[in-house]
């Protein structure tokens, strides 16, 4: 096949103009966006979610359980609340850096395509097709269900790719712009990942295409090429580091205010939003052990006037020293939490107590305490429910053991 003689779409001397060059820049780069707003047509977007389906993304509870297992509050605890936030980060950082790194992968590799087509052959072509398959991939990974993990991984080996693919550029048109792409990259791998494991592997592969891309470019010094990407590799982990920082303080204060609100500061025991939390678990061990549910209820109807006769301070000490003497007088597996103002609250497994039994012990823990000592005695009342936790809730039990006090 004959070839099309130069010139013959546009004169010659235009096409060796500087101005010529800008445009087909910035027609490449037009191309791009219109690329990839067509290959994000394509991408499926997230499935709706289907009432038949709520149960199986709620947590697993016990067949036929009626002890609020649906309670908004009671989703899994986490066992690394710094490494739940560290993966939330990646999973929203991760797609987005791959697009940006495989919108300007696609550009810088369009504008070498149009310097060095002639000299270097259609070789070239693998960039623009490399930064084209980063932003599919950047769109699945957004409206996929895809773990932290996955993504770690996918954006660890695919950078290594593109720096691999710099380095190969590099030496074939024999140019050290393209390993100076190669470290710009090395430095962020690690930071997106927000993880030590593969940042430290991402750095330490990092360094063996970009020192060896060195010896193929004639301009470049083997050693001192060697020694500035290892200062990139250190550098990403030094910018991870940097990251990570302020990720553990978010989470040390996010920890630090779940404390607060599923606990009482005056007594230190469980408030009633952490009761409410933990009952689905008690249900739940509950039914599996065969027992039924009980509820302990606590009060110091002498509250108001201990307040009134004493002041607050007074009142705010009794009220640590009955939560104590409560909690000494139970087994080891009932959850205590102060459940208004003068009641307490205890949910355990098993049959309950004795109230009679229950509230001479708590009265004489009182007694020995000291408390009292020149004001007024101090005195419980006690009531107690029990249930099946597939045939009561936690409202009806509370309710009767209140009664109880009644």
């Amino acid at each position: 096949m004959t070839p099309l003689p130069t010139g013959i779409l546009l004169p010659s001397d235009i096409l060796t103009q500087t101005w010529f060059g800008v445009f087909g820049l910035f027609v490449a780069l037009n191309t791009v966006i219109y690329l990839g707003l067509t290959i994000a047509k394509f991408a499926p977007w997230p499935a709706q979610v289907r009432p038949s389906t709520v149960r199986q993304i709620l947590p697993a509870t016990p067949e036929g359980s009626t002890m609020d297992t649906t309670h908004p509050s009671v989703v899994r605890e986490a066992e690394d609340p710094t490494q739940d936030l560290r993966d939330a980060a990646a999973r929203q950082t991760i797609p987005m850096a791959l697009a940006l790194v495989g919108a300007l992968t696609a550009i810088v590799a369009l504008l070498y395509l149009l310097l060095y087509f002639t000299s270097s052959g259609p070789l070239l072509l693998l960039g623009p097709v490399y930064g084209f398959i980063l932003i599919v991939v950047s769109l699945l990974l957004a409206r996929s269900p895809v773990s932290a993990t996955t993504m770690r991984w996918t954006w660890t080996v695919l950078m290594l790719a593109l720096i691999a693919e710099n380095c190969w550029r590099a030496s074939v048109i024999d140019s050290a712009v393209p390993l100076a792409y190669s470290l710009v990259v090395l430095a962020f791998i690690a930071p997106i990942n927000l993880s030590w494991p593969f940042g430290i592997v991402a750095a330490v592969l990092g360094v063996f295409p970009v020192t060896l891309g060195g010896y193929g470019v004639s301009v470049v010094d083997t050693f001192s090429w060697a020694m500035v990407s290892a200062t990139a590799s250190l550098g990403s982990l030094v910018i991870l580091y940097l990251r990570l920082v302020p990720l553990e303080r978010i989470a040390e204060e996010r920890a630090r205010a779940d404390a607060l609100a599923t606990t009482d500061p005056r007594t230190g025991m469980l408030s009633r939003t952490g009761l409410i939390a933990l009952a689905p678990s008690v249900a739940e061990a509950a039914e599996h052990a065969g027992d039924e549910v009980s509820v302990i209820a606590c009060a110091l109807p002498d509250l108001s006037m201990i307040n009134a006769a004493y002041g607050f301070d007074y009142g705010g000490a009794v009220l640590t020293t009955a939560a104590r003497c409560f909690r000494a007088a139970l087994p080891q597996r009932a959850l205590v939490s102060r459940w208004s103002g003068d009641t307490f609250l205890a949910l355990m497994t098993g049959s309950p107590p004795s109230p009679r039994e229950l509230q001479e012990t708590v009265d004489a823990h009182l007694a020995h305490s000291g408390i009292a000592l020149g004001k007024t005695p101090l005195h419980v009342r006690m009531g107690t429910a029990a249930g099946s936790p597939t045939l009561t809730t936690l409202e009806a039990l509370v309710a009767e053991a209140e009664a109880a006090i009644a």
